[in-house]
């Protein structure tokens, strides 16, 4: 059975893990949801518990057998073939796909229809997890609760928050880029866009030098589906009830994160991400699962996307500052 991997964290010198997951933390956006959001933020271990584990191989797709340790050719929904282990998962991407031992450190991934599909391009063969629930009307994820904060009500959600981080040492200066990562459940948007899974993030970017003197981010990079936008940190809405932390907003079209919106009044529901459970990506028990979280479908945008580890490799942000002081960015998702 393969290990799961691990990696040290890239750091600025003289910047302990601890330190900069306190740092990181410190600084966690502060998330406003629409109000009439659907799809909450979610848990992987519970969408893990409510799917299959499912290979995809020209038309002969197979589903994990818990109880026997293997595939089997077909559509069984019985029991055995829901709440497959973590360590069954990544040990299949690691090893047993059947293609020899996968990198997970290669810009190649074991997504179906995926342009980066080891197998091709936009190959249908891969691995998914493929969820029990799959309507596009109910709701789903971690449902918002009421509480009293500072004398007022108001509705919140938790879930798990998932932290990755990216030093920049060639640029001018140097920069860290912390990424805040988020899971959903389900994708809605447009409904021809409409996928199972939803991994969405947010990003702060300091120069390394004020990263190790812990002190605010520089810019923040917004990914927002096949682009992104990179503005100024201090330009961020302040939350008024959390003094130094900053809001980010969720548009209930497919969840990306944005820097601003026409009435915040119509985004009530709140995400304190700091308040909740957080751990590196490089630690999570599903890190090295390469295939998609959703099912498959007929494309690209309507199968489940790739987790944090592997959509990292596309994503090319180039932070510049034109002559006039603004901002831009290069991306790629």
């Amino acid at each position: 059975m393969a290990e799961p991997s691990s990696s040290r964290l890239d750091l600025p010198a003289g910047i302990s893990e601890d330190r900069a997951f306190a740092l990181a933390l410190r600084h966690a956006p502060s998330l406003r949801l629409h109000r009439e959001e659907r799809h909450f933020p979610s848990d992987p271990e519970s969408f893990r518990k409510n799917t299959r584990f499912r290979k995809s191989r020209r038309g002969r797709d197979s589903g994990w057998h818990k109880g026997a340790t293997d595939w089997t050719t077909g559509n069984d929904h019985g029991l055995d073939y829901y709440d497959i282990a973590w360590q069954s998962i990544c040990d299949q991407s690691l090893n047993d796909y059947g293609a020899g031992p996968f990198t997970p450190d290669s810009v190649q991934n074991l997504r179906p229809r995926d342009p980066n599909n080891r197998e091709g391009f936009l190959s249908s063969n891969g691995l998914f997890l493929q969820c029990r629930a799959a309507s596009n009307s109910a709701t789903s994820g971690n449902l918002p609760v009421e509480q009293q904060r500072n004398g007022r009500n108001e509705k919140v959600v938790t879930a798990p928050l998932f932290l990755d981080v990216a030093f920049l040492h060639d640029r001018n200066p140097p920069l860290v880029k912390v990424l805040y990562w988020f899971f959903y459940e389900l994708n809605w948007w447009r409904v021809l866009y409409t996928h199972q899974g939803d991994w969405e993030h947010v990003t702060w970017i300091w120069t390394a030098d004020d990263f190790t003197d812990e002190v605010q981010p520089s810019w923040a990079y917004f990914a927002q589906h096949d682009g992104g936008l990179v503005i100024d940190f201090h330009d961020l809405h302040a939350d008024a009830q959390e003094p130094g932390r900053k809001i980010a907003y969720v548009d209930p079209a497919g969840h990306p994160t944005c820097p601003f919106v026409c009435d915040p009044t119509e985004y009530p529901i709140v995400w304190r991400t700091w308040e909740t459970s957080a751990e590196w990506i490089s630690r999570a028990t599903w890190r090295d699962f390469a295939g998609a979280w959703g099912e498959v479908g007929s494309a690209p945008f309507t199968t489940g996307p790739l987790g944090p580890r592997f959509k990292r490799h596309g994503d090319a942000v180039r932070v510049t500052r034109k002559e006039n002081g603004q901002l831009y960015a290069k991306v790629g998702k």
